[in-house]
């Protein structure tokens, strides 16, 4: 809380970490006003992962808290290198 203030997060992402535990004050579920921008990635990253990049790009937040290894992952597989 004393490093990012508040944070958003999609509802993929409430679903999957905060269903047997409570989610913090400063934790703000907000949901996407443009969906469709979640599917860019489908099939390729986990619907919270898709919804957190959408999130960052609709909020233009500055900073973007990822699974950074599923990405690095499909980045590797990607490019095949």
């Amino acid at each position: 809380e004393a490093l990012f203030g508040e944070v958003f997060i999609p509802p993929a992402v409430r679903q999957e970490v905060f269903t047997s535990r409570p989610q913090p004050s400063w934790i703000t579920e907000h949901s996407l006003t443009n969906p469709s921008a979640s599917r860019l990635l489908q099939g390729r990253l986990g619907i919270g992962e898709r919804e957190a990049i959408a999130l960052t790009l609709e909020v233009k937040a500055d900073l973007l808290l990822i699974n950074w290894l599923r990405v690095l992952q499909l980045l590797l597989t990607s490019c095949s290198l």
